[in-house]
């Protein structure tokens, strides 16, 4: 019980805090004629950096040096799996995978 108490006392505390806070902010005029984002700002597409990353990542047709980038292993190391998928950190070298736990996703 007494923890519940003290948990609300810290969350009023903290609102309390931040709402003070809120209140009493100076504005500064050299900063406010900065604008919010400057003028040639451009925005990433995100979502098309990652769809064009997982269709040439996990594209086993692709063809070229160093392609494709994922190799299926049909003997993964645990027993639990009976393939794993291993993609090359670096595409620099056509020799086989790293054992880089951070490249082998199971399938």
């Amino acid at each position: 019980m007494s923890f519940l108490i003290v948990g609300r006392a810290l969350v009023l505390s903290i609102t309390f805090a931040t709402t003070a806070c809120a209140q009493y902010q100076l504005s500064l005029p050299a900063i406010d004629l900065l604008s919010d984002a400057p003028s040639t700002y451009q925005m990433r597409d995100w979502r098309a950096v990652a769809t064009n990353f997982d269709a040439r990542a996990f594209n086993t047709a692709a063809t070229g040096q160093f392609l494709p980038l994922v190799k299926f292993n049909a003997s993964p190391q645990s027993p639990q799996l009976q393939t794993s998928i291993g993609l090359a950190a670096l595409a620099t070298t056509s020799a086989t995978i790293s054992r880089s736990p951070i490249s082998r996703l199971p399938t």
